[in-house]
Order: C-alpha cells, then sequence, then structure tokens
C-alpha cells in the first residue's frame, strides 16, 4: 500500500540521494528511469495513471513524487498518527536530540492546529522523557514552555554525560587508527611522566627498546640489507611490512538524517564484500543509496555519543546508539582503511555506503554518464559590477526636425517644502557627470518634474513631450526573442545579466546635450548623458548594446539584458570570461543585484529557456488558473464570458462547460455542486495544459486591455485578438480610495509594466473604458493633476497610444479586475498634499470644512464614483465643475485641481 509516509520518505530519500551520488549531474530521463526501477508493481500501475503537464523530456522525479503525494493522502488516517505521536517515549539508549526530533516528525501527520502545536509537543516531552528526576524537573516548573523543556533535559542530559566522562577520565582509550600495537614499556598511573626523549620504547628503526634518542639507536647511520636505505634494519624496512591503513572521510553534518537501504529493488542483485574486523570476516552490503556506514551493536566498542538519525527505505527509523571507528581490512588487497560507523541498537545488517564504497574502490562512478562540471575560477573582470558610471565609447548626436518651431517652457515651480533635497539631488547628478549646469542660450528649454521614490529621495526627469516631437528616430530594428531563439537551441548553461543604469552610459555631444536643457528654480541644467523618456533613447541603445556584442559567439542581447551561454559549462564560462572582458574594456557597469549565473534554466522575454528548449512562463497563465469558485451568478457569466471569449485556443469546452451555463437559464436557482466544481477545475486544468497563448509576432500590433474595478486591476496582452498573457492584482487599502480615473491609470501602469518585456521599445495599442483618462492623456503633462503626473511619469519610458472603447468589450481583463490574484507586484505610491503651502492644522481644516460643504461633498462624491458621460445626469451643485473634471482629484479627503486645493466657500475669505 502507498502511503503518504512512504511518499515522503521517497521524496527525502531522492534529495539525499541526489546529494550524495551527485545524481544532480545526471540528465532527468535517467533519473527518472532509474526511479521507476525501484518502484514495485503497484506504485508503477500507479504511476502509469498519473498524467502529466509537462512533456515526457522535462519530467523530472520530483513531479512524479508529487503525483504520488496527492494519490497517497487518502491513506492519512489522523487518528492512527495521533495515537503512534502519544505513544512514542525516550527509548532507553536513545539521546533526547534524537527523542525530539523524531516527535517532530511524528506531529507534521496529525493535523494539529499551529497554534497549538508547541504546547503538544512540550506535553509530549514531559510524559516521553525517560528520566523520572527530569520529569520531576519539568513538573515543577510553572508556566512551563516548549523552549523551557528542551533546554532543561539538554542540560540534564550534557550533566550526566560530562559526570560520566570525569568518572572515566582515569581509564586509558584505545587508539583506533593504529594497526598493530606495541606494549608500553611506561605505565604509571599518577606519576609524572617523564619527557618524550627519556621514555624507553620499542623503536621502529632498530626494533630494540631504549630510550628515544638517535644516539641511543644502534640502527642510526646504518644501510638497510632490503631497500639500501639508511637509518634503519632490514627487519625493520617498510618496503617489506607497510601497514596501508587510508582514514576515510567522515559524513560533514550529523544535524540532517541519514539514510541506508535507500536504492532496493527485490528483483535486483545485492552486492556485497567480505571484510576483515578485528581478525573476524565480515559480510558488508555495498548500499549505494546510503549516506553512512552502519554497523550492529554487538560488533562495535568504544561508542561516541552522536544525534545522528537513521531512516530505511520503508520510511522507518532506526535506533542509533553512538558512532565509532573501525579499521576494515580488504582481504585480497591487503589494503586497510580506518571508517567510521553509525551503530544501530538493532541487529542489521552491516552497510557501506557509497562514500566509503567510492574510495575503498569497491565502487565506482563513470564520469562519462555523468555531465561535465567546470567551475568557474574566477571572474577577472570584477569591477564590472561596481557602482561607478558606465560608458559606451564615443559620443551619440541627436538629430532633430528643423521644421519643427523650438518651445521655451517657462519654470515649473517645486514646492518650497522639497527644494533642499531637490538642490541635492541636482548636486549629486552633476557630481556624477549625468548633469551639467548651463548659462549660454538654447533653442530648447523643457520643464521639470519632481517625482518621489518610494525610499523618500527624489528623481528628477524632464517633460519631453515637445521636445518629442523635433526628434528625428534612427527606426533601428529592434531585436526580438523570436530573433535568437536559434541561438539557444543547443545551449545548456545560461546566465543573465543587466546594464546598470542602462541609458547614463551613452555619453551625448555637446550639441546634443543643449538641446535636453531644462529649467529650474536653481538655473538651467541639460542632460550630459542619454535621458530616460526620449523617443529616440531605446533605439540609441539597443544598437550600442549590438555594436558592442552583437558578434561575440554565446551572447545575446535585447534592451538591458543580456544573455551569456555555452553547449556544456566550459563553453559557457569561456563565453562569460570573454563578455566580462569585454564589459571592463569598453566602460559597461552591470547590476549585481540581477545576476543570474551559470543556470540550467532562466526567465527571459516572458519564456523559460533551458536545455531542453523554450516553453512558456507558467506566471502568464497563473491569473486564469487563479480564478476563484464562483459564489453568484454575475460571477458565473463573467467566468462565462471569459472562457467563450476564449474558446477557439480550447478543444472540446463545450462539453466542460454545460454544467455551469445550465446556472444562467431562467428559473434555475444558483446551487455551486459537485458537477460544476468538476467542471469549473476541468476548465481551469485544459488552460494551464493547452496552448491557449499565442505565439509573440513582433510585426504585428500589440494592444493591451486594461480595466480597474472597486478592488482590483486586470490586463491582457493580445495580437490579433488573441492573448499573449492575462495578468491582475488587488488594489491597496489607499489605492481603494483613488478616483476611478487614476485607478484606470494605474491598471494601464501595472499592465505595461508586467509585460515590460513585450511592451519595451515598441508601439503599444492600449484600451481603456474610460473616456476621461483618455482626453487627459493627450494634454500637456503639466496641465494633469498632481498625482495624474507623477503617474504618467511611470509610462515615459513607453511608446503607446491610448484609446477608449466601451467596458462591455473588455471582457478579460474586466473579469482579472474582478477576481484579481494577490501578488508581491510594487505597489505605486504618491503624496500630493505633503507639497502644499500649507501647515497640518490648515489642512485639517480645508478638509472638515470640505466634508460639511454640501456642494463640495457631491463632488467629491462623483470624482470618486466617475463622472457621467452627460452633463444633464449631474447634480446641479457640480455642474460648474463640469468643464475641469479631467483635472479633479480627492486626496486624503481634500479636493485638488491640479496641485492646487479647491477651497471650501465658507473658508474662502479667511484666506485671501
Amino acid at each position: 500500500m502507498i502511503t503518504s509516509s512512504i511518499v515522503k520518505s521517497w521524496r527525502l530519500i531522492y534529495i539525499n540521494t541526489g546529494l550524495a551520488s551527485a545524481s544532480i549531474f545526471i540528465r532527468l530521463t535517467v533519473q527518472v528511469a532509474l526511479f521507476l526501477h525501484c518502484l514495485d508493481d503497484d506504485a508503477l500501475k500507479a504511476c502509469n495513471s498519473f498524467s502529466f503537464l509537462s512533456p515526457e523530456s522535462d519530467r523530472s522525479v520530483s513531479d512524479i513524487i508529487a503525483k504520488f503525494e496527492s494519490f497517497a493522502i487518502g491513506e492519512v488516517n489522523e487518528t492512527y498518527e495521533r495515537f503512534v505521536f502519544n505513544s512514542r517515549a525516550q527509548k532507553d539508549t536513545e539521546i533526547f536530540e534524537g527523542f525530539y526530533s523524531d516527535l517532530r516528525r511524528l506531529v507534521k501527520t496529525c493535523n494539529y492546529c499551529d497554534k497549538c502545536l508547541d504546547s503538544i509537543l512540550r506535553d509530549r516531552i514531559v510524559l516521553g522523557v525517560r528520566d523520572n528526576d527530569i520529569q520531576h524537573d519539568l513538573l515543577k516548573i510553572r508556566s512551563l514552555t516548549l523552549s523551557k523543556a528542551i533546554d532543561v533535559c539538554k542540560a540534564a542530559e550534557n550533566t550526566d554525560r560530562h559526570r560520566r566522562t570525569m568518572n572515566m577520565s582515569s581509564q586509558v582509550s584505545t587508539a583506533v587508527n593504529a594497526v598493530t600495537k606495541a606494549k608500553r614499556a611506561y605505565r604509571s598511573s599518577g606519576a609524572t611522566r617523564p619527557p618524550t626523549s627519556l621514555r624507553s620504547a620499542r623503536c621502529k628503526y632498530c626494533g630494540r627498546q631504549h630510550e628515544m634518542l638517535k644516539s641511543k639507536c644502534p640502527a642510526f647511520g646504518k644501510e638497510c640489507g632490503k631497500c639500501h636505505g639508511r637509518n634503519h634494519f632490514a627487519s625493520m624496512c617498510k618496503t617489506s611490512r607497510k601497514a596501508n591503513v587510508n582514514n576515510l572521510e567522515s559524513s560533514d553534518s550529523e544535524s540532517e538524517p541519514a539514510w541506508v537501504n535507500t536504492v532496493h529493488d527485490r528483483r535486483a542483485k545485492l552486492v556485497r564484500c567480505k571484510l576483515i574486523v578485528k581478525r573476524t570476516p565480515v559480510a558488508f552490503l555495498i548500499d549505494s543509496g546510503a549516506s553512512v556506514n552502519v554497523l550492529p551493536k554487538k560488533l562495535a566498542k568504544n561508542l561516541i555519543p552522536s544525534i545522528t538519525s537513521l531512516t530505511s527505505f520503508g520510511g522507518s527509523s532506526l535506533s542509533c546508539v553512538g558512532k565509532t571507528r573501525e579499521i576494515l581490512k580488504n582481504a585480497k588487497t591487503k589494503k586497510k582503511f580506518n571508517v567510521e560507523f553509525v551503530v544501530c541498537e538493532q541487529n542489521v545488517q552491516p552497510i557501506l555506503g557509497l562514500r566509503a564504497a567510492e574510495q575503498m574502490g569497491l565502487l565506482s562512478l563513470k564520469s562519462a554518464n555523468l555531465e561535465e562540471v567546470f567551475l568557474l575560477s574566477s571572474l577577472e573582470c570584477i569591477p564590472v559590477f561596481n557602482d561607478e558610471l558606465g560608458q559606451f565609447p564615443g559620443q551619440q548626436h541627436l538629430t532633430t526636425d528643423p521644421n519643427v518651431k523650438p518651445v521655451i517652457m517657462p519654470n515649473r515651480r517645486v514646492p518650497i517644502a522639497v527644494r533642499g533635497r531637490f538642490k541635492q539631488e541636482l548636486d549629486r547628478l552633476t557630481e556624477l557627470g549625468v548633469l551639467a549646469p548651463v548659462t549660454e542660450p538654447t533653442p530648447w528649454v523643457s520643464q521639470i518634474v519632481v517625482a518621489h521614490k518610494k525610499n523618500g529621495q527624489l528623481r528628477i526627469c524632464i517633460d519631453p513631450k515637445f521636445f518629442n516631437k523635433a526628434l528625428l528616430r534612427e527606426h533601428y530594428t529592434m531585436p526580438l526573442l523570436d530573433d535568437v531563439l536559434h541561438e539557444l537551441s543547443e545551449s545548456r548553461v545560461f546566465t543573465k545579466v543587466n546594464l546598470r543604469n542602462g541609458f547614463w552610459h551613452v555619453l551625448l555631444d555637446t550639441e546634443s546635450s543643449l538641446l535636453t536643457t531644462f529649467q529650474t528654480c536653481y538655473g538651467r541644467y541639460r542632460w550630459l548623458r542619454l535621458p530616460f523618456g526620449l523617443s529616440v533613447s531605446s533605439e540609441i541603445f539597443q544598437r550600442k548594446i549590438l555594436e558592442l556584442f552583437g558578434a561575440f559567439p554565446g551572447v545575446v542581447a535585447i534592451h538591458d539584458d543580456v544573455i551569456i551561454h555555452g553547449r556544456n559549462r566550459q563553453d559557457h564560462d569561456l563565453n562569460l570570461q570573454r563578455f566580462l572582458s569585454a564589459c571592463e574594456k569598453y566602460g559597461v557597469r552591470l547590476n549585481k543585484n540581477k545576476l543570474a549565473l551559470a543556470s540550467g534554466k532562466i526567465n527571459f522575454m516572458g519564456h523559460v529557456i533551458s536545455s531542453g528548449g523554450i516553453r512558456t512562463d507558467p506566471e502568464k497563465v497563473r491569473a486564469i488558473s487563479d480564478f476563484p469558485q464562483p459564489t453568484s451568478l454575475t460571477e458565473v457569466r463573467r467566468f462565462l464570458g471569459m472562457v467563450q471569449y476564449l474558446s477557439r485556443y480550447i478543444s472540446n469546452l463545450t462539453e466542460d462547460l454545460h454544467p455551469i451555463q445550465n446556472l444562467t437559464k431562467k428559473d434555475v436557482p444558483f446551487l455551486w455542486s459537485e458537477n460544476q466544481e468538476n467542471a469549473f477545475l476541468a476548465i481551469k486544468a485544459k488552460f494551464a495544459d493547452s496552448p491557449c497563448l499565442a505565439t509573440y509576432n513582433p510585426s504585428k500590433e500589440l494592444v493591451l486591455e486594461n480595466k480597474a474595478s472597486e478592488y482590483g486591476l486586470g490586463s491582457v496582452l493580445l495580437q490579433d485578438g488573441k492573448p499573449l498573457g492575462f495578468a491582475s492584482r488587488t488594489l491597496t487599502d489607499s489605492e481603494r480610495n483613488y478616483a476611478q480615473i487614476e485607478k484606470e491609470l494605474l491598471a494601464v501602469i501595472f499592465g505595461m509594466k508586467k509585460f515590460y518585456h513585450y511592451t519595451y521599445a515598441r508601439p503599444v495599442t492600449v484600451i481603456t473604458d474610460h473616456k476621461p483618462l483618455v482626453s487627459i492623456a493627450n494634454k500637456p503633462l503639466s496641465k494633469a493633476p498632481k498625482r495624474l503626473q507623477s503617474m504618467f511619469l511611470n509610462l515615459q519610458a513607453f511608446d503607446y497610444h491610448l484609446i477608449y472603447k466601451p467596458g462591455a468589450q473588455l471582457h478579460v481583463s474586466d473579469s482579472l479586475s474582478r477576481a484579481p490574484v494577490s501578488t508581491s507586484d510594487d505597489v505605486y505610491t504618491c503624496n500630493n498634499i505633503s507639497d502644499t503651502p500649507f501647515n497640518d492644522s490648515r489642512l485639517s481644516e480645508i478638509k472638515a470644512t470640505t466634508s460639511l460643504d454640501p456642494a463640495l461633498s457631491q463632488l467629491k462624491l462623483t470624482i470618486l464614483q466617475g463622472w457621467p458621460d452627460l452633463k444633464s445626469d449631474l447634480h446641479s451643485s457640480v455642474l460648474p465643475y463640469f468643464n475641469y473634471r479631467d483635472e479633479l482629484t480627492v486626496q486624503d479627503g481634500i479636493i485638488l485641481r491640479g496641485d492646487r486645493i479647491v477651497i471650501p466657500s465658507s473658508l474662502r475669505q479667511d484666506l485671501k
């Protein structure tokens, strides 16, 4: 019978075997074949009935064990597991650490609640501890905790062990590394031992008894009659009498469980060997799946305390009473080995594990069957990961259209509260060589935009809306993943690196730098490096990257990410060292925090690239797979609408949908039964298992649909109406208080960043069902409300066109926003009120008065719920604000028009 405990043992055995026998270098297909070979007929029948999502070539042992775990869940008997746990007591020869470790293992299958787990373990320790004195001490402690109980038991055990060691200090311990023992000439207990040079002992050079001095040895200066060497007699010559004792390497740690008899098949032939232990022949089983060597207690002496726990193939525990070292002699080769053993209380078969058997020459691994592993000895160009500013060779010239009239924008004032930090950031970028002051006249002057980072620092940007219209693009062909896939088809080892401050690697010439001049309250500044947000920045940067690394073998560069790959580790390391050397030569600096070094697979451009080929990233369909179970008819219709929209990509969908579609019929009560649940799970499984995502085509239009509901954001990326990927996330508590226009723009930002590898450096059509957002996006950035300005800055790196489409046509993104998936994505934050000239008490007064003002209360409600399409649908008190509706937002209960506060009528006289 396949139980969950046996399956858990298989998983631990698989992990341990992979570390012990170096199977981490064996191909997946070979690992799977070895694992299946060890299963009995019942397990093989069960395995053949499993269905897997991945192809057979990508299937791992871990995937198969996961299926067995699901298969064996029904075999867990909670009552029996608790009986076993509550019956567990410390054995006579068992140390406390082993007892407590076994309790931790047993309690995992008892299904106790997490809150009461510590108290249950504490009670079991008190009731099951072997020593009555320790139990008495535990019962005397008031408010006994688990950690206190463990400390008391360990302290008592250590005290007893130290006491026994002190009592045995007068005894003489035997030397386990010696092959032959000579009688000691000096055995005086209690007397002071003389110096070594004055002791009389049997000399290994002459064989006689004398003081250990050269002058006393008759063999000193004499020639051996056998080997003709000097300073020893022929009777003591090592060429005729050599003790071949090899000290075998012991295990590194006792804290992890050890395994024995891990690879077992009743159809296989067991391999045994006969070795001499204390002049007695002993038959040892050679177990390549064992991580330790094992002896029964009857063959062991001079035990050393140990906390090692042993587990056999079936999952049962073996009682460990300590460790010892024994001299083993191979009767055939005459070689001797000093081997460490774990000693068991039971009369078990003596076992030699993989490490000892290999070191003794009894077992060998054929390296021809293993993957070659070449360690990267050193990164010769480690300076490329420092914090300096990188710089590509040469300078970049920006070309403008002479027919476009230059625009000089007025200064955009920076709030007084942040001017100090603003000046510090200007000075920092100037010192870094990114900005420089300007005093001469310039044809173009842009405005400044100051954004707050999440860490409290400021980000200085320009508003290039008008300047971008004058820039002439190079129309450089941007490489896409499909262009380079053929280069990766034979590679097995991959490294991914990211350029640090990518655009700032490009140095502008003086003429071009003056075109990027912007106005501040501290004077004009210009960009010395390629600024973020220009319409030509992406093309220039990509061209520079390919000019430097395009001809390098084993190097693929798209945007600011670079893949270094090779057919094997040696080929990969050579390509990587060549790339890093070139980075140092050309002044490239890399981001150490985004380094993925020498991996068998990497995530790149929405795909998982591995030695097995290219497959879709599972995150692309996670939002669909995690769609929650519908709890109402509205949610059923939403789910059906989404599935029907994608029905052309899933076969035999009608039959699966039938139980759920029945709920939408008239006079049918909403009852989610087992039939609906099975159909629901089957449909989601088809989404996860079938190729429902279209292949990205760089020549086709890229469309991003976005939708924001009251509690979530949803996005779907499309080409020719076919989805490339889905995404959704929940709104934070503060984001739920945003005005609807702010939520809709937040959904656009979320979608563009979620699908960054598709949307970056190419035109994207962004569809929204919020018409006011389209109109405000077409205005200058300075006309937008303050919070929308900061949010629009997040989109400056993208080339997008925002269009309107009614919400009824946005089936998928609407469903995703109403069934969002909780993620750890970055949450947009912005604080506008802190930059106003009012103090906190005045802001609190404005907020309180706004809530009491009938007209402004109605206005605030309209802003948060969304403006109607028709002016006639508005409340009369809100009509005067209709023409400015796109500029109005609500922040902390205060109404803003742009970055200006709308003052209640009762306070306007006081604030003049």
